[in-house]
């Protein structure tokens, strides 16, 4: 999705942002989310805007901890936009005294854009002089928008007459998937209602959701949602669209008629991803630890009653390729694709090694039982095309060098402004350098994720990563943070325990410490195993 920039006269956009308070569910302080205020301001401001940051209340703004990019919990450390504008003394200020929405009208505005995080389920919720002056926009002909937790104000925003705004439209907020993810991660009920819930209750009006915290938002007319934390700028751009004159007759999400869906191993945290559109779908790895894996992603995959095109297989890590003997039992016609023919030896090549160490999850799945080559084809030149309508093309391009693997492949999907970074990128998980990495296979990684966001600089893109949710470009950036820091602690002589001990704590809230950081932290290539 392009932004447009401003041509015309310069445009001013009302960015509200949610005074703080205190959860009546956890009783823990709560505000506004760093990401859904920063990129969008970013959005604007590179559009030409002006935009200006008010509260309902007024007064000094508190963000909510885990959106912190300085945060101890690490959760959001990857947010370099957000870490930016705490940095700058102008930016900062901008929030140190914030003046209230008394008296605020559309005139002099062109726009308003509501921003989530954990206070607006409090402090919006019932807040009626807030929806009046929302509904206000909308009936002025302003674009009118909202992301994350800040359309729960849809919930109870009724026109002048009577009617609620989102009455026989198209909208989106956060998913109960991903509350379910938060309360998980904190061991605890955070909300005290969710927003899918009470939004699907109504009558009249399409409530939908994409994958749990991947880049998501929806256009219809001049009201704009987002779906959550990732989804700022994505708003912030539909906004944009809409404030430079670009028609919607229809409503218009990010990647419109592509769907991709994640399926996830519990233990490895490893993702298999379906790209799809109405008719067909191309499954990307198995996540799967041998045949009952195998079926649980077949039957994810018949849940979405598309045909199954093609299965592609990144590299070769076994808990990529070990479910294919039951997904071509389920799909015998689908194609299965490896970038080049290096990617299968390197398949068969596993698959003998885990034999010889015991560690085959079933007899079947030896390669001299099974065998892996059958059917296995190559890409066509200039990429795998995903038939149906609207079409994808998977345009793969495979390491040079050992990084995390011997090879890995990745896609660029550049009708949907997606790129599959296999196990190029975690996210939220710690990165696997266990056996068969060495020092400088750390090294060329860096040099790889240094490539690739020199081609897909910015935050725009959304990133499927090989392991934990999709995220945006900014996922990159984290994936190097980490990577620069285990480096540095493998040079400062860390080892073993003391290397394990040292991420864990520098990473409280990644998955993944049980296998892949123990697994890293006994490296033989770092003197790490006893």
């Amino acid at each position: 999705m392009s932004v447009h920039e401003n041509t015309s006269a310069k445009k001013k956009i009302l960015l509200v942002a949610a005074n703080p308070a205190t959860s009546k569910t956890t009783g823990w302080p709560v505000g506004f989310w760093w990401s859904e205020l920063t990129h969008p301001y970013a959005a604007f401001t590179e559009a030409g805007y002006e935009v200006e940051i008010r509260s309902p209340d007024g007064g000094a703004l508190v963000a909510d901890g885990y959106s912190d990019p300085d945060d101890a919990s690490g959760y959001s450390a990857h947010d370099f936009v957000s870490l930016g504008f705490k940095k700058s003394k102008s930016h900062a200020a901008l929030l140190e005294n914030t003046k209230s929405l008394a008296g605020v009208t559309p005139d002099g505005y062109d726009a308003i854009f509501v921003s989530g995080g954990q206070s607006p389920m409090i402090t919006f919720r019932g807040n009626q002089s807030l929806a009046r002056l929302f509904a206000s926009f909308y009936e002025a002909g302003k674009v009118t928008a909202l992301v994350c937790h800040a359309t729960c104000l849809l919930l109870e925003t009724k026109l002048s007459s009577g009617e609620l705004l989102v009455k026989g439209k198209t909208w989106t907020g956060f998913a109960n998937s991903e509350e379910r993810i938060a309360d998980g991660f904190v061991g605890q009920r955070i909300q005290p209602f969710w927003i899918e819930d009470e939004a699907r209750a109504l009558a009249d009006t399409t409530f939908r959701v994409s994958e749990a915290f991947a880049p998501y938002a929806i256009r219809d007319g001049l009201l704009v949602t987002g779906q959550q934390q990732s989804s700022g700028r994505a708003a912030a751009e539909l906004a944009i669209e809409a404030l430079s004159g670009v028609a919607n007759e229809h409503p218009v999400t990010r990647g419109a008629g592509i769907d991709v869906a994640r399926f996830v191993h519990p233990y490895f945290n490893a993702n298999a991803w379906l790209v799809m559109n109405a008719t067909h779908a191309i499954l990307v790895d198995t996540a799967s630890n041998g045949n009952e894996d195998g079926a649980r992603v077949a039957a994810f995959v018949k849940s979405f009653g598309r045909k199954l095109q093609a299965i592609v297989l990144s590299h070769g890590h076994p808990d990529v390729f070990f479910g294919i003997k039951s997904l071509k039992e389920q799909f015998p016609e689908a194609s299965v694709f490896v970038a080049n023919r290096e990617i299968g030896d390197d398949i068969v090549g596993m698959a003998r090694t885990m034999e010889q160490y015991g560690m085959l999850p079933s007899p079947d799945l030896s390669a001299d039982k099974f065998d892996y080559r059958a059917g296995l084809a190559t890409f066509p030149e200039g990429g795998l095309v995903l038939a149906g309508a609207p079409s994808v093309t998977l345009r793969p391009w495979v390491t040079s060098a050992p990084s995390e693997f011997t090879r890995l492949t990745a896609l660029w999907m550049p009708e949907i402004d997606t790129y599959f970074a296999s196990d190029l990128a975690y996210n939220h998980v710690h990165a696997w350098a266990g056996m068969g990495v060495d020092r400088g296979a750390i090294d060329a990684w860096l040099r790889f994720l240094d490539g690739v966001i020199a081609a897909h600089p910015g935050p725009t893109m959304r990133v499927l990563t090989g392991h934990g949710p999709a995220s945006d470009g900014n996922v990159l950036l984290a994936q190097r943070a980490y990577l620069t820091d285990l480096a540095a602690a493998l040079d400062r002589g860390l080892r073993g325990e003391a290397l394990e001990a040292h991420l864990g704590t520098r990473y409280p809230g990644h998955r993944g410490r049980e296998f892949q950081l123990h697994m890293t932290a006994q490296n033989p290539a770092f003197g790490g195993a006893k």
